[in-house]
């Protein structure tokens, strides 16, 4: 038996840290994939630069988890 994407959740997950200036081109392109059944996540690491007020004005269908500090890479 052969599996088909609508069989599938995808998530794709976005780590975040002061990354406002690739956020939007990044959101922007994840919301325009063709996946019926893609979540996006945004894990932010504390940033200070307001990447995730942008993130809730511009794609309220993103789901956000924001850390209160950088966790680094793998923590985050």
């Amino acid at each position: 038996m052969e599996n088909t994407v609508d069989e599938y959740s995808v998530s794709a997950v976005v780590l975040n840290w002061n990354g406002l200036r690739f956020l939007e081109p990044c959101l922007s392109s994840l919301e325009k994939q063709t996946c019926p059944s893609l979540e996006i996540i945004l894990v932010d690491n504390g940033s200070a630069d307001g990447s995730v007020e942008h993130a809730r004005r511009r794609h309220p269908r993103v789901r956000i988890i924001e850390n209160k500090r950088n966790l680094g890479y793998g923590a985050g």
